[in-house]
């Protein structure tokens, strides 16, 4: 079974827009199935502009957080009025009404910035059922989601960032061996039929001939053996596996990805090449797991 599942769950908002309450309901309504972290870099990236501290390193942090797709953004921002309810009832230890109001407002610029990114949903309601049922079923869907939808999550991404270009762009798969995804049929997509079958052929070649000791040591090795690896400075320029605790990590790096038409053919390739290595290496599903770490140095569309 393919998971794509998330790292952080990240709620973010101004003070008094309902993150505790969130944070405690959605824990419990979940049975603590999601790792919850309350604020991360934009509320870092905000207060650091509201006190006139330097922004780089926050916005640079706050970019790359964005930029994993397994991190998924939560942005609480309810009617004012509710905020000002909240305030006249407990008011604030740290900031006043004007301060909150100023972050209310960073709070919005930001989030109409970044809303239509695949992994960031805005809360403007504050019927707490309401948001906790919306967050639950998105969290729920994409965790199990299939190829499909994890290529429209990159094309979307990219269709949504300045230039039409996310970088550095990653995200995260895993597969309990049993591979039930698999399309063998991607090996016959014209237009790179022939390039998928040479990584898929040399990634082979590369096992059998460290298994038989044809490398430099003359030495045979084992599954759990570093030297598995295929590179080239084409589009898909690194392949590396390895073999630890259980787990066959696949680590793809992409250095250029056209995703409006060709990073779905892509992404269904290299799960099929993963499922013959794990073939190559002998692990046994249920057993052994699957790791896909994917790192796309330009996910882009071409306009």
């Amino acid at each position: 079974m393919l998971r794509f599942p998330t790292n952080y769950l990240i709620l973010e908002g101004p003070d008094l827009s309902g993150k505790t309450t969130f944070y405690s309901s959605l824990h419990r309504a979940s049975s603590y199935k999601w790792n919850i972290q309350d604020r991360s870099y934009m509320s870092m990236l905000i207060h650091a502009n509201q006190y006139g501290r330097d922004t780089t390193v926050y916005e640079d942090n706050f970019k790359l957080e964005l930029l994993n797709l397994n991190n998924r953004f939560v942005i609480m921002l309810p009617e004012f009025n509710d905020i000002v309810i909240r305030y006249s009832m407990r008011g604030d230890e740290i900031q006043s009404l004007d301060d909150i109001k100023r972050l209310y407002k960073e709070f919005e610029k930001k989030a109409e910035e970044i809303q239509n990114l695949p992994n960031v949903t805005v809360l403007r309601t504050s019927d707490l059922n309401t948001n906790i049922i919306l967050i639950n079923e998105q969290l729920n869907f994409i965790e199990t989601a299939n190829l499909s939808t994890v290529s429209q999550h990159v094309k979307e991404f990219a269709a949504n960032s300045i230039g039409y270009e996310a970088t550095p762009l990653s995200f995260t798969l895993y597969d309990d061996g049993g591979f039930e995804d698999v399309r063998p049929t991607v090996m016959n997509y014209e237009k790179e039929k022939e390039y998928y079958g040479e990584i898929l052929s040399g990634m082979l070649r590369k096992i059998r001939n460290e298994f038989l000791g044809r490398n430099p040591y003359n030495l045979p090795q084992p599954k759990e053996s570093r030297r598995f690896i295929y590179c080239n400075d084409a589009c898909i320029t690194l392949v590396h596996a390895t073999y630890r605790e259980s787990i066959l990590d696949m680590h793809f790096v992409l250095r250029s990805s056209e995703v409006k038409t060709t990073f779905e053919h892509d992404l269904e390739f290299l799960y099929y090449l993963s499922s013959m290595v794990y073939k190559e290496l002998n692990l046994q599903p249920k057993k052994d797991a699957v790791r896909m770490r994917f790192n796309l140095n330009s996910a882009h569309i071409l306009v």
